[in-house]
């Protein structure tokens, strides 16, 4: 805040890059709860399915909260995962062969959803910090240089 009171645009943009993240934490509570609710009825090397969807939710929602707390610590790798769980979560019903229609939608788009929101994540995340280089993570050597 300033002398008005006022929030400055720095401050806005940075709570504005949480806000995907947010969803995100959503997004992989709804894929955990989705798993109990939904009959899963496949098995993946005789592993049923909804563990897969339980722990795709779970890393989600670590990553997505590291994210919303402070979105530059994590910058390079809580993107990348996140998209890679997103992406993984629309091919994973076709290429394992869920056995439940209603899992197979649901899996598709809570990771497109989710795909979504990582990038506007990102997108956020930078325009929040200009200066932020996304390419470096904290404790890179590199910083010194």
């Amino acid at each position: 805040m300033n002398a008005r009171g006022q929030s400055s645009p720095a401050s806005r943009n940075q709570a504005l890059a949480s806000i995907p993240s947010g969803l995100n934490v959503l997004a992989g509570i709804w894929l955990m709860v989705a798993a109990v609710v939904l009959d899963h009825g496949g098995t993946v090397a005789g592993l049923d399915t909804r563990w897969v969807d339980l722990t795709i939710g779970f890393a989600i929602v670590l990553v997505a909260l590291t994210r919303a707390i402070s979105p530059r610590a994590v910058a390079r790798t809580g993107w990348v995962v996140n998209v890679v769980l997103g992406a993984w979560l629309v091919v994973a019903p076709l290429v394992l062969e869920y056995g439940s229609r209603a899992v197979v939608v649901n899996d598709v788009v809570v990771g497109a959803v989710v795909v979504v929101l990582t990038c506007a994540n990102l997108a956020l995340t930078k325009r929040a910090r200009p200066d932020l280089d996304m390419s470096r993570q904290v404790g890179d050597s590199a910083r010194f240089e």
